[in-house]
Parts: structure tokens; C-alpha cells; sequence
């Protein structure tokens, strides 16, 4: 079985074998993103149609639009605290949280609220990251035929 969360914060259990087209299917306009690839380089890398998923892994369906927009720290634990809340009956082996995230960091938010503010500001970046790539147009002179 494979974790999948959405985008609205809830966990879904994944029956295995299952490819990244099948859940594609199910929700259309979102992508499929692997936790372990998001923690690595705190960027949304969307992952192939034909991929399958892996039993123990979890996955965070995000829109499209947000395929390779960066997480800040806040947005990135976040996901994180969701992710471990989900998981259920397991203890953090007597680590604590830090005391800058608990009174700063949230600022009163819910994690809803938190992944709800992670889609809005995103469309953002896609958008200004649209306008500042220059696209090529190439220069096409006018062939002269003589007669």
C-alpha cells in the first residue's frame, strides 16, 4: 500500500500495483509528487504517467500549475507535520519541536489553511516565471526567386 495526500490534506490509502496514469484519471488537473524527492530538493517534481508506485512511499497530489515551484521552510513543514500526523501511533523517539516553529512559524494557521495558502501563492511564480522566459522566434528572410 502507498500514501497518497491530497490536496486538500487528507490521506488515502493506495492499492498496489498502481501507475501515475490511473490516479491521473481520478484527478484530473493534478500531478502526483513524491515525498521523498520533495524533501530532497524542496521542489515539485511531477512524476512519468507510466511510473508505478512504490508500497511504503508517500505521495502529495498537487495542481499542475505548481510542478516545479520551490516550498519555502514553512510550506516544507508543513507537509511534513501533515505527513507525520498521518502516519498515526508513532512517537517522534523523545525529539521536540522547535519553540521558533510553534510560536512563529504557524502564526495561529491550521494546516489547512497552510496547504490552502501554498496553491495561491504558487500560481504566482508559474505566472511570473512565464513572463520573464524570453521565447525564440526565429528570423525568416525573404527568399528571392529569379525568373
Amino acid at each position: 500500500m502507498a500514501k497518497l495526500v491530497d490536496s486538500l490534506g487528507q490521506l488515502k490509502l493506495v492499492n498496489l500495483p498502481t501507475t501515475v496514469a490511473e490516479l491521473m484519471l481520478e484527478h484530473p488537473g493534478f500531478a502526483i509528487a513524491p515525498m521523498d524527492e520533495l524533501r530532497e530538493t524542496r521542489r515539485i517534481t511531477a512524476m512519468r504517467a507510466d511510473d508505478v508506485l512504490h508500497g511504503r512511499k508517500v505521495y502529495l497530489l498537487v495542481p499542475v500549475d505548481k510542478v516545479n515551484s520551490r516550498l519555502t521552510e514553512l510550506q516544507m513543514a508543513a507537509i511534513d507535520s501533515l505527513v507525520c500526523s498521518c502516519k498515526g501511533g508513532r512517537t517522534r523517539g523523545g525529539s521536540k519541536v522547535s519553540p521558533d516553529l510553534e510560536a512563529n512559524g504557524l502564526d495561529g494557521q491550521s494546516l489547512e489553511d497552510l496547504v490552502k495558502d501554498l496553491s495561491e501563492k504558487c500560481t504566482g511564480l508559474t505566472r511570473q516565471r512565464k513572463r520573464i522566459c524570453k521565447v525564440w522566434e526565429p528570423v525568416l528572410e525573404p527568399i528571392l526567386e529569379g525568373c
